[in-house]
């Protein structure tokens, strides 16, 4: 028997997020996408830095604490700063999920409709840059392991280096 799926898949559970994008919204989303990634990423770089000065604080000598807390301060400021520009509204949910480079299948809250275009923002762990990628809902119907449905996508547009990230991921899982 021939096999179906070339792309080898993963189940794993990570953080991420998703809004549905009208088609104005889509346009938008699409044109701005390198810009909107890399202010994501160096945002989700300063962050993770941020806590990681944070925790040498804890270790300092007395004599450099007071200029570490002010740099801590200062990169907290410019985190804040740079996340008024980034679409934060939507709530991470952890979810298993199973996923290829192509696309994954998860469960959501909401039933969707086939063609429905996604942004979506996956966190596959806490001291990676999030990878944003515009998505397709392939199928939707509903989970009766679990409340919610079962959604399908086909990732549409994702960063040469974020789809080399989840190759990694899924060559090592």
């Amino acid at each position: 028997m021939k096999e179906r799926r070339k792309a080898h898949r993963v189940s794993c559970s990570i953080s991420l997020n998703y809004k549905v994008l009208e088609k104005q919204e889509f346009t938008e989303s699409f044109d701005a996408f390198s810009y909107k990634r890399k202010k994501m990423t160096i945002y989700d770089k300063l962050k993770y830095e941020n806590t990681k000065l944070d925790f040498k604080l804890k270790t300092a000598e007395h004599e450099t604490v007071n200029y570490l807390m002010a740099l801590n301060t200062q990169l907290g400021l410019l985190t804040d700063l740079l996340s008024q520009d980034i679409d934060s509204r939507f709530e991470y949910t952890q979810s298993d999920i199973v996923f290829s480079v192509t696309g994954m299948s998860l469960i959501i809250k909401d039933w969707l409709e086939t063609g429905v275009m996604l942004e979506m923002q996956l966190q596959l762990s806490t001291n990676t840059p999030r990878i944003l990628v515009i998505a397709e809902v392939i199928s939707c119907s509903a989970n009766k392991e679990e409340a919610g449905f079962q959604c399908a996508v086909a990732f549409s547009y994702i960063d040469k280096e974020d789809k080399g990230q989840l190759e990694k991921l899924v060559e090592k899982n």
